[in-house]
């Protein structure tokens, strides 16, 4: 029994330090926000392959990673820059859901969530109405709504597909109109 409980203890641990430890990473490219963009700007044809990796390690942070939807959008074209987003954006609400998993598990959610009230506790949050259009929230919506599904251990098939189709969705937004608002500005004044 001991033995099981310490066992437990320095998984906990080092869960919780490999956690820190990717929240500095993530707070780091947070200060260096600005040097990001210009590196992909400046790093030509692996520019979307770049894009997509930073927007999976970006994605749990509280960086906005719309602005490098919008630039790649701009930079390929709509098609290119919501592929490249919704591929991005895809994989950063699985590292998401993986965080609000580990989370639970650090700080017993489950336990935790017994002391909720009951409206909370019944709240649907596997239903894929709440998967697709709670990401639509501006803002953190969506890490929000990955990091829920992750504690509640939502279905990874579920999860998989609504998070499919809402980052194509969120990724064609953008895209699609950085580039007409780009194209726009260009009939105006050029």
């Amino acid at each position: 029994m001991v033995g099981k409980r310490k066992s437990n203890l320095v998984k906990r641990i080092s869960e919780f330090v490999s956690l820190i430890t990717l929240v500095v990473i993530i707070f780091y490219l947070f200060k260096e926000t600005n040097r990001i963009t210009n590196f992909l700007v400046s790093s030509g044809p692996l520019a979307p392959i770049l894009t997509i990796i930073f927007l999976i390690v970006l994605g749990p942070s509280p960086i906005a990673t719309d602005p490098i939807v919008i630039l790649m959008g701009i930079t390929y074209g709509p098609l290119i820059g919501t592929i490249i987003g919704a591929i991005g954006n895809t994989g950063a609400m699985f590292l998401e859901y993986y965080f609000g998993h580990k989370l639970a598990e650090i700080f017993e959610y489950e336990n935790e969530k017994k002391k909720l009230p009951k409206y909370i506790q019944k709240f649907p949050t596997s239903s894929p109405i709440f998967l697709i259009f709670g990401r639509m929230i501006p803002g953190y919506g969506s890490k929000i709504i990955s990091l829920v599904a992750g504690a509640d251990k939502v279905n990874l098939k579920t999860y998989l597909w609504t998070s499919i189709v809402s980052g194509i969705f969120g990724a064609a937004i953008l895209s699609y109109g950085g580039s007409e608002i780009i194209n726009l500005i260009k009939r105006i004044y050029f």
